[in-house]
């Protein structure tokens, strides 16, 4: 898969690719970012810079992805602690694979599995840079089935892989919760697409981490700025 050019999975879906601006749909153009997405993505850039700008770092994941999987999963209100028990839910300790807690929403269980902890419980996750260790170990995990593709991330983070879903409501058509729905991803994009346009505004260049912009290659050089060399 090559990310700059018009792909997908599974039949029925849009076609989407990966532009040095962010994820474009065909036909539609590049996911539009409301005002209320980008005011968001600045203000936990502005809190929680240092923290993405290391878990990107640690594990090579771009940093992009982490700003965007955080504002997607976490609850505006209360960030680092919101909590998910699903049903079947009775501890942390007895059912870790029915609570997802913290910063990234990810369950206990496959935060002990990623970070090789088998200690890990809500309040580790609370720690927002605990969770986007955590949330950066599984995207690395998954990256040789994502290629770190802003919809596919989404969704296999989200449903733990790449599964079909052929609802008509999906236009990913992406196995995603709530099931049916394309909404998930469509968050995500929107919150990548936020995340980009800072970062390439400069956010977070003092910072060491690894750049979308490194999967992309070099952007092509405009007419205008090449320049007669005389």
């Amino acid at each position: 898969m090559v990310l700059t050019e018009f792909h997908s999975m599974f039949p029925g879906s849009i076609r989407w690719r990966v532009t040095p601006r962010g994820v474009e749909c065909e036909g539609s153009g590049l996911a539009p970012v409301s005002a209320a997405a980008r005011k968001r993505a600045r203000e936990y850039l502005t809190r929680y810079r240092a923290l993405y700008a290391a878990a990107s770092q640690a594990y090579g994941v771009p940093v992009e992805l982490l700003i965007a999987c955080s504002l997607t999963e976490s609850d505006p209100a209360k960030p680092e602690t919101c909590f998910r028990e699903e049903p079947g839910f009775v501890s942390d300790a007895e059912t870790p694979d029915r609570v997802s807690a913290g910063f990234c929403q990810l369950l206990i269980s496959t935060a002990r599995e990623v970070v090789r902890d088998p200690g890990i419980d809500r309040q580790w996750l609370f720690n927002p840079g605990n969770s986007l260790r955590a949330c950066a170990a599984y995207m690395k995990r998954q990256a040789a089935k994502t290629s770190y593709d802003p919809v596919y991330t989404a969704c296999a983070y989200n449903a733990g892989g790449l599964y079909q879903n052929d609802n008509p409501n999906n236009r990913w058509r992406l196995r995603q919760y709530p099931i049916g729905s394309s909404k998930h991803a469509d968050r995500f994009v929107e919150f990548f697409n936020a995340a980009l346009e800072l970062t390439e505004q400069g956010e977070m260049q003092e910072l060491a981490c690894r750049r979308y912009g490194e999967l992309l290659g070099p952007s092509p050089v405009r007419t205008a700025d090449a320049g007669s060399g005389g």
